[in-house]
């Protein structure tokens, strides 16, 4: 899914900053089933996905002549506190190298290269708006919707971001598989 998603930011949308994600198997306990905060929020399962499965993958294309990145949970089949490493493009070929080239247990919570190890990030919780559009919206499968709009200020220039969402089922998609 790497290749494809790189060659579409590319393709399509040239010298612009642009990411695109998948996460899947995560939970924040701190909203209710319709996206609202509930007494649980900041004090719910802050430190974990609630899952022993949580896995994501996002890519992020950068404006020239900044590199893109590769953002990714470490453990390959997922962990319940699966930590962030974000990853420039291989300068050579332009793309992601393979995330787990490593053996296993190489590089935990440390940077290798130019693997840079961001530690835990509650995606579900602190990444703008998609965990509760997704719970507020409650979307069927072919379903598409937008996030609202947030600022992005993990690096510069600052920018909007919102989040385009296209939730995936099992077993359709066999993500689980």
């Amino acid at each position: 899914m790497v290749a494809q998603n790189t060659a579409f930011l590319e393709t399509y949308l040239g010298s612009t900053r642009c990411c695109t994600g998948m996460f899947t198997n995560m939970w924040y306990h701190g909203v209710d089933a319709r996206g609202r905060e509930n007494g649980m929020m900041n004090k719910a399962n802050e430190d974990n996905y609630a899952d022993d499965k949580a896995q994501f993958n996002i890519l992020v294309a950068n404006p020239p002549p900044d590199p893109n990145w590769h953002i990714y949970g470490l453990y390959k089949y997922g962990n319940t506190k699966n930590p962030t490493v974000m990853e420039t493009f291989d300068p050579v070929t332009g793309r992601p190298k393979d995330p787990y080239r490593y053996p296993s247990g190489v590089a935990v919570n440390q940077s290798i290269g130019n693997r840079v190890d961001w530690g835990f990030n509650h995606w579900p919780k602190n990444d703008g708006f998609w965990y509760k559009t997704i719970r507020e919206t409650d979307l069927s499968e072919g379903d598409v919707t937008f996030s609202r709009v947030f600022m992005w200020d993990i690096n510069k220039p600052v920018t909007l971001k919102t989040h385009g969402i296209i939730p995936i089922f099992y077993p359709q998609c066999g993500v689980d598989k």
